[in-house]
């Protein structure tokens, strides 16, 4: 959850997004405006007496906005800090509609996760994405940030990959080395395991109950992007710390490696 004192001195326009979310962000009501729609927030853009630092937009369903509102909407904030958060509903949007720059874009869960990252940025007087970034920019500038503000997260762990893939594979192990980790073989035990797979099924499910027996201390993480609320619920009961997305792996492997080391 993102504190209400770092975000209280900013002037934050929430469009759209509903009140549990907005509490789960930790966005007080005490310093946000808050729009239902988009001419509901332009209409409070206009005449310039007030001008928001940090724009959060809720998209629930596909076509929830005119095309044409967004891209007025947008000319009125090119130089704002503004996150389009996706519903489950809006996943295969970018494929099959595209009207939000697409480098402002991210999937529900990765919403709080990025919302710190712009605090942090803002903190540090790093500029915004510009509205023509691409979604590759999106990651690189997120990716390479964490990467470099996070080298010593895994630093004393020795850590086991169980790749679903082998690029995957191979890109989990350098970013544990850059992580300051010490990779481990596959027949050896670990502090920290991870589990990486495409697709959730019983074999995954089974492979993570087999690995919290042989290794009942480890740190034991899944790393996928397609985890359904019912995928998380299995591989938690059969023994699993943590689901980590795969776009936003190191931020997520920071906040469940620091539940454990609490725990």
């Amino acid at each position: 959850m993102i504190s209400s004192k770092s975000i209280s001195s900013l002037n934050v326009l929430a469009v759209a997004v509903p009140r549990e979310f907005a509490v789960e962000w930790g966005l007080p009501p005490e310093s946000i405006e808050v729009a239902s729609d988009l001419p509901a927030a332009m209409s409070r853009l206009v005449g310039g007496n007030w001008c928001p630092e940090l724009v959060v937009v809720y998209q629930g369903i596909p076509d929830q906005f005119a095309a044409a509102d967004v891209e007025t909407f947008v000319g009125q904030i090119p130089m704002t800090r503004c996150v389009v958060v996706f519903g489950p509903w809006c996943e295969s949007i970018g494929r099959t509609e595209q009207v939000w720059p697409i480098g402002w874009c991210i999937p529900l869960q990765h919403a709080a996760v990025r919302l710190q990252q712009e605090l942090a940025d803002r903190q540090s007087d790093e500029p915004p994405l510009p509205p023509t970034a691409s979604r590759d920019e999106g990651f690189v500038d997120s990716a390479v940030k964490t990467l470099l503000n996070s080298e010593t997260l895994l630093s004393g762990r020795t850590v086991r990959v169980e790749p679903g893939d082998e690029p995957f594979g191979l890109f989990l192990k350098e970013a544990v080395q850059a992580l300051g980790g010490e990779l481990v073989e596959c027949d050896k035990q670990a502090n920290v395991e991870l589990l990486a797979t495409t697709l959730v099924d019983e074999l995954v499910v089974r492979s993570v109950a087999e690995r919290r027996a042989a290794n009942p201390n480890a740190t034991l993480l899944v790393v996928t992007e397609l985890a359904t609320p019912t995928d998380v619920e299995k591989l938690t009961a059969a023994g699993c710390d943590g689901v980590l997305s795969q776009l936003r792996f190191v931020e997520q492997l920071a906040a469940n490696l620091e539940a454990a080391d609490t725990r």
